[in-house]
């Protein structure tokens, strides 16, 4: 995913929602949020990742807790 991301324009990308499951553990969801706060690639991002995976606090973020696994959400003011 941060492959492609690097070949994105910076205008804002057509895509209305972006869905990542990145390897656990491993910080991915972490820099995949932060890459979003910085430059949206996307209308709708929507990260499933362990509770234990810290993702930066953003105005609109919303969370719902599924046992150990956590799926966050941020989305673009229209």
């Amino acid at each position: 995913v941060f492959a492609w991301l690097g070949d994105l324009s910076p205008a804002l990308c057509d895509t209305d929602v972006a869905l990542a499951d990145p390897p656990y553990g491993q910080g991915f969801a972490e820099r995949l949020v932060e890459r979003y706060l910085l430059e949206p690639f996307a209308k709708a991002l929507w990260v499933e990742h362990a509770v234990r995976d810290p993702v930066p606090e953003a105005p609109g973020l919303r969370q719902r807790r599924y046992g150990d696994t956590t799926l966050s959400h941020l989305q673009i003011e229209p």
